[in-house]
């Protein structure tokens, strides 16, 4: 592979996944979901069919991520979702269509953007990615959290017996673990009131292949397999226990096949270990009185019933090769009618065998004596607001084809991403003017006797989106520079005796009335109307008997 080696023996990468959840599989170390038969992943980030590889991801991948991948370098994750158009890295989360047979690789249809749990935030294009690095400050690629893989140490406390009775003996096992979220914008993590939230608890039994948050191992190991595994979940009174849902649960290459819509799951595996045969027993699901959600994974000898012997356990410590991860995750709404700004933050507690309970957010998985860290709560603030603008009110006339529109806005959540100004040209249809403009400003160039019409739709950084006005914001209209010309007059002498005809030829101006005046004399203010006023046909003719008249256009707006 390209970005990470491979083990055929195994059947594995010897790598984690470098761009860890938008791989769009919780295993890091697993090769296109275990079916090579069917699915190829020539570069070390994503599976694919030979066919949708060539036809579709490399042509992708070529464009914008092609120069690192040459180069045998890692691209940044929001390098690769810029180059796919956008991945969909979660079950119902967002709108997208697999390609083929191959449920790791997936399009979003939506605006070219990303709908994952740790990315680069839900459905944005390249240029609401640039907004809201200007904004922030920070890559909008940033995860606000590590990946289940990166965790800043071991959570499974101490150097207690792995538990159990039956053929245990005693042993020991840890587990660095961790609970993310959804990805949100900036510091307070602004997630839009009504999004379905994502969360996945990962836990890990450390062993001679796991690393800190340095890349460093550990000095402690886990000397035997888990056994059994506890995970609960207190959730938050922001959230609506009623909407919980089981999207994932699994540990090493096992998958556990959820049904959609779930809230609860009871199930045996039957899984083999260094030659032993023997049953995972899972149960998961919410109690809905008190909202905390259970998970227990228990190894299980199917002869007597009891725990199999202290070397034999569904979880081995970890090896590079991701056997000893496993994760359970879930979608969750929040309750309606939170208001703008309320925070929602997330806590499990994991329980390796009969060791200490670890929540997520301790300082030091090890010692819980240091505190907690406010950063490994899962933070999400939601933004129930809809932002409003203005475009700035216009005089009524104008005499230039070049005038400035300004506008404004206003948002309580997140804030403003862009605003796109919309137009209508001498009261037709609206028209997208600027689109996703970060602009506050532009100059319009308008044409000399057109009315012109704006308003503005604003769009938050948490995808709120203001309501489109019902009448414009601002008009204006642009006065037409009548250019000086000479009239083309021809005069003819008829057969009456001092009696001529004269024909006038004149420009027209559109948008407004043309009336052709005459006057004895040139300097004075008593000028006539020929009959028939406006003169609207560009030419007429003018019989008289005076010696001199004079002859002026005058145009007036209609």
């Amino acid at each position: 592979m390209r970005l990470r080696d491979y083990d055929v023996g195994t059947g594995r990468f010897i790598q984690s996944d470098p761009i860890g959840l938008i791989g769009n599989d919780t295993n890091f170390y697993r090769y296109v979901g275990n079916m090579p038969g069917d699915l190829i992943d020539p570069v070390g980030l994503f599976g694919g069919a030979v066919s949708e590889f060539l036809g579709s991801i490399l042509v992708s991948v070529g464009v914008s991520v092609g120069g690192d991948i040459a180069n045998g370098q890692t691209p940044d994750p929001g390098t690769i979702a810029a180059g796919l158009g956008g991945i969909s890295g979660l079950p119902g989360v967002g709108p997208s269509l697999s390609l083929g047979a191959d449920p790791y690789f997936a399009r979003d249809g939506v605006d070219g953007g990303l709908a994952i749990i740790n990315g680069c935030g839900t459905r944005m294009g390249n240029q609401r990615l640039r907004a809201l690095e200007e904004a922030s400050g920070i890559s909008a690629c940033t995860p606000p959290f590590s990946p289940p893989n990166s965790s800043s140490g071991p959570g499974g406390g101490g150097l207690g017996g792995s538990g159990g009775s039956g053929d245990s003996g005693t042993s020991s096992s840890f587990d660095p673990n961790e609970l993310v979220g959804p990805a949100g914008f900036g510091a307070q993590n602004w997630i839009a009131s009504g999004t379905l939230l994502p969360y996945q608890i990962s836990f890990e039994n450390l062993g001679p292949g796991s690393r800190d948050a340095n890349g460093d191992p550990y000095p402690i190991v886990a000397s035997a397999p888990a056994q059994r595994v506890t995970v609960t979940n207190q959730l938050s009174e922001g959230l609506n226990w009623e909407s919980f849902e089981l999207t994932g649960i699994g540990f090493g290459d096992t998958v556990i096949p959820v049904p959609s819509g779930v809230s609860h799951y009871v199930g045996t595996v039957q899984v083999t270990q260094n030659g032993k045969t023997f049953d995972v027993e899972i149960t998961a699901g919410i109690d809905y009185v008190t909202g905390l959600v259970s998970v227990v994974f228990q190894s299980i000898n199917p002869l007597t019933g009891l725990p199999p012997d202290v070397l034999t356990g569904f979880l081995p410590p970890e090896d590079e090769t991701g056997r000893g991860m496993g994760h359970v995750s879930y979608l969750i709404q929040a309750k309606d009618g939170l208001p703008t700004g309320t925070e929602i933050r997330n806590v499990a507690e994991i329980r390796f065998d009969v060791n200490d309970v670890i929540t997520t957010d301790q300082i030091n998985p090890l010692d819980a004596s240091e505190g907690i860290d406010v950063r490994r709560q899962a933070l999400v603030t939601l933004d129930g607001g809809i932002p409003d603008s203005v475009v700035t009110e216009l005089p009524v006339e104008t005499d230039s084809g070049k005038f400035t529109v300004d506008w404004t806005g206003d948002d309580e959540g997140s804030g403003i991403a862009f605003y796109d100004i919309y137009v209508s040209t001498d009261g037709g249809q609206w028209e997208l003017w600027l689109g996703k403009s970060l602009d506050t400003s532009m100059v319009f160039d308008g044409d000399p006797g057109v009315s012109y019409a704006f308003y503005s739709i604003a769009t938050d950084f948490s995808g709120n989106t203001e309501i489109r006005p019902v009448s414009s914001d601002a008009s204006t209209t642009v006065v037409a520079n009548i250019p000086i010309q000479l009239l083309n007059l021809t005069i003819t002498t008829t057969v009456e005796a001092g009696s001529k005809e004269v024909q006038i030829e004149y420009p027209l101006v559109p948008g407004f009335d043309h009336t052709i005046e005459y006057s004895s004399a040139l300097l004075t203010e008593q000028w006539r109307a020929l009959p028939e006023a406006p003169h609207n046909t560009g030419s007429l003719i003018d019989r008289t008997d005076e010696k001199v008249r004079f002859y002026r256009l005058r145009v007036d707006r209609k």
